[in-house]
């Protein structure tokens, strides 16, 4: 299992962000057909990424992990 949280450190990562996030990336899910367990609490997202049909990681969740990274980025950026 892969877990990893997204916050930004200066506050700036606000609610509308996480959102955006969380959209934008859930269409990546669906293309791929993988998804991640997530929670959301204001600014904050945690993301766990786990293959349940070989209990561990596959390139599915780097493919998607890759992608979360660029999206935070982007989003970020803005």
């Amino acid at each position: 299992k892969y877990a990893t949280r997204y916050k930004d450190s200066d506050e700036e990562f606000h609610f509308t962000n996480a959102i955006k996030f969380i959209k934008k990336v859930s269409v990546m899910c669906e293309e791929i057909n993988h998804h991640p367990k997530w929670t959301n609490i204001y600014n904050i997202i945690d993301i766990e990424l786990n293959t349940h049909d070989i209990n561990g990681i596959s390139e599915l969740d780097f493919k998607l992990s890759e992608y979360m990274n660029i999206t935070y980025n982007e989003i970020e950026s803005d």
